[in-house]
């Protein structure tokens, strides 16, 4: 029943990275490429978000997904990720309850990407309607440091820059990197200042809407929620997931 269950396409393994979970455990379970039927179904999560436009890479951890994909923040703890009891049978209670966590930020993260909208993950430009919920990513595209709205009404300045075609003033509502440098391009100073400094939320924050734009159309979910009681993006691993659907829908657990 289980060989059927890895063989089988039609069966979705829904995870980060989950590729190569299927192909370590083909050769841990004694079999060999090019003779055996090889174990598929396997659907990335990295990738999904890609095409969607939600993540610049597919090469992206659990972690940042959720906040990405869902602005929701999941816990982390190094100590358990990288444990030695990973290996004990049964496991600690503090191990199920993280694999837990990673279960329901999978279902969450899959879920919704699979009810994404048309525009979700597309590069905002001046005709981005008010009010839109956007992700503000940084200057090289590799990961999300805040989110916000744009603004209902569209000045012609902010603080005496002028708000061109190419330039979108949002309300900043969550902070992600307070490290990250905003372009003295877009302050009254001539110099580069981290977000931590416009602090607390929310601030109006002018930004780029160019190609490459820094803003994107976000899901419209609450930012800065935690999953697991956490504040901060950590490295993730996989997770076992269950998910009801036209098709079963899993997701192989992380080593």
């Amino acid at each position: 029943m289980l060989l059927a269950f890895l063989h089988a396409s039609q069966i979705h393994k829904v995870g980060v990275k989950v590729s190569g979970d299927l192909k370590r455990l083909f050769r841990d379970c004694g079999f060999v490429e090019e003779q055996d039927k090889p174990f598929q179904g396997a659907t990335e999560l990295g990738k999904m978000a890609k095409e969607q436009g939600v993540a610049s890479t597919a090469n992206i951890g659990l972690a940042d997904l959720c906040a990405t994909v869902i602005k929701h923040f999941l816990t982390k703890e190094a100590d358990i990720r990288v444990s030695s009891s990973w290996d004990m049978n049964p496991l600690p209670q503090s191990h199920i309850s993280y694999a837990a966590l990673d279960v329901y930020a999978t279902w969450l993260v899959f879920k919704a990407l699979m009810s994404s909208g048309p525009t979700v993950g597309k590069s905002v430009d001046a005709s981005t309607p008010g009010r839109t919920t956007v992700s503000l990513f940084s200057a090289d595209g590799s990961r999300i440091v805040a989110y916000g709205q744009i603004l209902p009404d569209r000045p012609s300045k902010s603080k005496g820059i002028n708000v061109t075609k190419t330039r979108v003033l949002i309300v900043v509502n969550t902070i992600v990197v307070p490290g990250h440098l905003v372009s003295s391009d877009l302050l009254p100073g001539n110099e580069d200042l981290p977000l931590s400094v416009f602090s607390p939320t929310p601030f109006q924050l002018l930004c780029k809407a160019k190609t490459p734009s820094d803003l994107y159309i976000a899901h419209g979910h609450s930012a800065g929620n935690a999953i697991g009681g956490g504040s901060e993006s950590q490295p993730s691993h996989n997770c076992y997931s269950i998910t009801s659907s036209s098709s079963a829908t899993y997701s192989i657990p992380g080593t």
